[in-house]
């Protein structure tokens, strides 16, 4: 109830009108960690840390309108925002939030415009993207396939448990995820998923077009079973691994309690060149302090293969997470 009164007055000094008819809800994350790796210094920092704004309004048709707002917060500067490096201006930097779109759900699916999540990478790479850890060596591109700006989306409606999904991706100029590709359809972006009991498989495509003129393509698969969960995806990213095989990542976890062991293993396969990229392995432990604190320990191995390509870095990390 506070978190709804607090989200009502922020909302509603920009629209007044309009939100004092919606349901919204403030909600947030501060998280920092402690990184120690191989051949750099001990860094206490933000680990992702963010705050949003979620709001539904229920339409003349029956229909329900959404909004979600969402971005960064620094635990390092305490401000809101981070900054990126434009990939087309080294020079240049500009400010990226998270989340901010608006879209419409009913019997007919749900339908979102804005910069958002995609299925690409909902249904298929955040099966094993489980780790409350960060670091600067992910498996998967985040700006060209998870968050999208300038993004047109459509989720069906569950049949039977099967959804499918659609997007595209259109703008007239450099966006702070990807350049302009010069055509009128930037990116185009189609998914499929199927939830059977306590299995689920995911298939997705997303298309860039113009200059860019290649695809990223993954497959999911994940099961869950009370407190033992398993995922596996493999991603083939041409756009930002040209000629390099495809990543393929098994990640579990079982809960214990307040304890969740979690761990990961990531084969890079070979690059271009024929040459082993090396593995990764991660071994974590969260430890619930309450219902929305818990602390961690991560530790990452990397093969010496995956050290010379730059894919992993020997790494312990310890964190603190609290949600709101």
């Amino acid at each position: 109830m506070k978190k709804s009164l607090i989200a009502l007055a922020v909302a509603g000094a920009l629209t007044a009108p309009m939100v004092a008819q919606a349901d919204a809800t403030l909600y947030g994350s501060l998280r920092v960690q402690a990184t120690d790796a191989d051949g750099a210094d001990l860094h206490i920092g933000d680990n992702t840390s963010r705050i949003g704004i979620k709001a539904t309004s229920e339409l003349y048709s029956g229909v329900t309108a959404i909004a979600h707002f969402e971005t960064y917060v620094s635990t390092e500067t305490g401000s809101l925002d981070s900054t990126y490096v434009d990939v087309n201006d080294s020079d240049a930097v500009k400010s990226k939030g998270r989340l901010a779109y608006v879209g419409a759900t009913g019997d007919f699916g749900t339908v979102t415009v804005g910069r958002q999540w995609i299925p690409a990478y909902l249904w298929t790479v955040a099966k094993t993207d489980i780790m409350a850890a960060a670091n600067t060596e992910t498996t998967h591109n985040y700006g060209t396939g998870a968050r999208q700006g300038n993004t047109a989306a459509y989720v069906t409606p569950s049949f039977g448990g099967f959804q499918a999904a659609a997007a595209i991706v259109a703008r007239n100029s450099n966006g702070v995820d990807a350049q302009d590709t010069d055509d009128n359809v930037d990116a185009t972006h189609l998914a499929a998923q199927y939830n059977m009991g306590n299995f689920a498989v995911a298939l997705s495509t997303l298309q860039y077009k113009g200059t860019v003129d290649e695809n990223i393509n993954s497959l999911g698969l994940s099961y869950s079973a009370g407190d033992v969960y398993v995922g596996l995806s493999v991603e083939d990213d041409e756009v930002n691994r040209t000629g390099d095989d495809s990543i393929v990542v098994l990640a579990g976890s079982y809960t214990m309690g307040n304890t969740t062991l979690l761990g990961s293993y990531t084969d890079f396969r070979d690059d271009v060149a024929g040459a082993d990229q090396g593995k990764r392995y991660i071994a974590e432990v969260q430890q619930k302090l309450g219902k929305q604190a818990f602390v961690f320990a991560n530790y990452i191995e990397a093969s010496s293969d995956a050290e010379t390509a730059g894919e992993a870095t020997d790494t312990f990390a310890i964190g603190y997470n609290v949600s709101f």
